[in-house]
């Protein structure tokens, strides 16, 4: 199951919502305000760095700021890999 792609949407509050691509609710239009895309990072903070990289290459959000607008669902969680273990986070 570590292969199963991973996609996100946009639901219409603005919150990133990530579920496994096998995931029927990411493709429920009533649940969704866009289509599901592919989502290439593992772990979380990447994933909430690669959907909000403008937002963090403009210096408007953090990686941290970031993961408060992405909901991670269930479905996906077996799919996440571990944060690596750091001394000091940016």
């Amino acid at each position: 199951m570590p292969n199963t792609p991973l996609v996100a949407t946009l639901d219409r509050h603005g919150q990133f919502r990530v579920h496994a691509a096998t995931c029927a609710d990411a493709a429920d239009p009533y649940r969704q305000h866009t289509d599901p895309f592919p989502v290439q990072a593992r772990t979380r903070r990447d994933i909430a760095a690669e959907l909000s990289h403008d937002l963090i290459e403009e210096g408007s959000l953090t990686i941290d700021e970031a993961l408060d607008y992405v909901d991670f669902l269930p479905c996906c969680n077996p799919l996440l890999l571990d944060e690596p273990e750091t001394a000091a986070r940016r």
